[in-house]
């Protein structure tokens, strides 16, 4: 696995970015994560998903994004779920 350090408008943080096959509608879909330690929420982690295969920063800015906070635990199966899917982390 691979995590990449990307710039994003609001501040620079450590974002994995996850490429695949959504495993519940079964379609092609990007999520983003963000660690909120430095947000004052220790091992709580925002899961940002949008529909299609988007690399590009300005497209998820205006992407329809939907957003969730998880633990350490829900992290580790969303990634082992997107990559049996055949998907990959950028």
């Amino acid at each position: 696995m691979t995590t990449t350090a990307q710039p994003r408008l609001d501040q620079q943080r450590v974002v994995l970015s996850l490429h695949g096959v959504d495993p519940s509608s079964r379609t092609v879909a990007t999520w983003h994560v963000t660690c909120l330690a430095d947000d004052g929420a220790p091992g709580t982690y925002l899961i940002e998903r949008a529909e299609g295969d988007i690399s590009n920063p300005a497209v998820w800015m205006q992407a329809h994004r939907d957003a969730s906070t998880a633990g350490e635990d829900d992290v580790i199966a969303l990634v082992r779920t997107v990559f049996l899917s055949g998907g990959s982390a950028r």
